[in-house]
């Protein structure tokens, strides 16, 4: 098995530690114990999770099973990898609230959206298929989704109505009858195994095999006939696939010519490849696919996790974007921290004006002056900061 650890972001230290050969060692990660985070442990618990020392995967599976939601909430990121969240969901504990979060991220692949779909209750059966971004980028998902007998019948109507309009609709996958083959115990010793029966100890034989296979548990109500097992391969599966001008950042402004070639070939996408694009494109990409007038794919841009403090400020500005792209910036912490976009947007008239009132209390003297005096704010805005420069600063 082959690991990214950057790509999991696990720290040098933790990596050092993991291809360490001394068992105490690994034994103190499995429960967690020296890594830099939750986010860290998490995945470091995924990975010893499939150690050939089957006391260390033992104790990492004891570790995970006893996690809560809020440390779950606190160990995923919009950075977490996908095969982390397959793992998650498939394994640890199942609350409604963390498949939500999950449902929702860029990284997620199609297998764990039909997890997800397939298990969840009837409030996250709304909740996920207000989540029109991955639909579109996985349709087949929606089979999943009405496999649960949980999920009301309009949310159905609803989403195939959406799936419909958007040409994006699929037919019911076809179902593969899986084969299951007993699994063979690699008895070497027939005597040994006898003695051990008859002293009740543990099957020599068990104890190899279980070392070498993953000792987590799936949850009952998933149907492994129907979704394929879960692998221990970081690799994409990916079926889009994308030339290096769209995913790979360069120094390099791009000219005219090569700006319009990539708005055609990006216009002519159907729309789940586009929202792939908003997810893994690069920032030339980004900057056309935020202007695309399906809002599915400009809000995708904005989940995807790539979008730095400068981007999310020209777009924060940008009064011909879509008022949900803008809703959207307002209603992530990530953009709202920064002083740069908090300003861009008091300045977009299409910032809803709650919003804008609630940033004006976050302004100091000189933003307060500026906005005051600002001609193309609205009167609102600068009359309501000229009133509290005055009140703060001119007693």
């Amino acid at each position: 098995m082959s690991i990214p650890y950057s790509q999991l972001n696990i720290s040098m230290v933790t990596q050092d530690k993991l291809q360490s050969s001394n068992a105490q060692v690994k034994m103190q990660l499995a429960q967690g114990q020296g890594c830099t985070s939750d986010e860290e442990a998490l995945v470091v618990c995924m990975i010893l999770c499939q150690n050939p020392d089957s006391s260390v995967a033992a104790l990492a599976q004891s570790s995970m099973s006893a996690w809560d939601a809020e440390r779950l909430v606190n160990a995923l990121t919009r950075q977490t990898h996908g095969k982390v969240l397959e793992f998650v969901v498939q394994f640890l504990p199942a609350f409604d609230r963390i498949d939500e979060y999950i449902f929702q991220s860029a990284n997620l692949n199609e297998r764990t959206a039909k997890l997800i779909a397939q298990r969840v209750g009837k409030d996250a059966c709304q909740h996920i298929a207000n989540t029109r971004q991955t639909f579109l980028l996985y349709p087949v998902v929606y089979w999943s989704l009405k496999a649960n007998p949980l999920c009301p019948m309009a949310v159905l109507e609803r989403l195939e109505a959406m799936l419909k309009q958007q040409q994006s609709f699929v037919d019911a996958p076809k179902q593969e009858q899986v084969v299951r083959q007993k699994p063979k115990l690699p008895i070497d010793n027939i005597l040994m195994e006898v003695m051990t029966a008859i002293q009740a100890k543990p099957s020599p034989a068990l104890k190899l095999a279980l070392g070498s296979q993953l000792l987590l548990r799936s949850p009952e109500t998933v149907e492994m006939s129907e979704i394929e097992r879960f692998e221990f391969v970081f690799d994409e599966d990916d079926s889009f696939e994308f030339d290096a001008s769209l995913v790979k950042d360069t120094d390099a402004e791009a000219e005219e010519d090569e700006v319009r070639s990539l708005e055609q070939r990006i216009r002519d996408m159907p729309v789940g490849k586009r929202i792939k694009l908003a997810y893994k494109g690069n920032k030339e990409a980004r900057s056309i696919l935020i202007r695309d007038t399906n809002k599915s794919v400009s809000v995708a841009v904005l989940k995807s996790g790539k979008v730095n403090a400068g981007e999310a400020a020209k777009y924060a500005s940008n009064r011909n974007l879509s008022d949900e792209v803008i809703r959207t910036i307002c209603a992530t912490k990530e953009y709202m921290r920064k002083h740069n976009v908090r300003m861009a947007l008091v300045g977009n008239p299409k910032t809803p004006t709650k919003v804008a009132m609630g940033i004006l209390m976050t302004l100091g003297k000189r933003d307060l002056q500026t906005l005051a005096k600002n001609r193309s704010v609205s009167s609102n805005i600068s009359k309501a900061a000229l009133k509290r420069f005055k009140a703060e600063f001119q007693r």
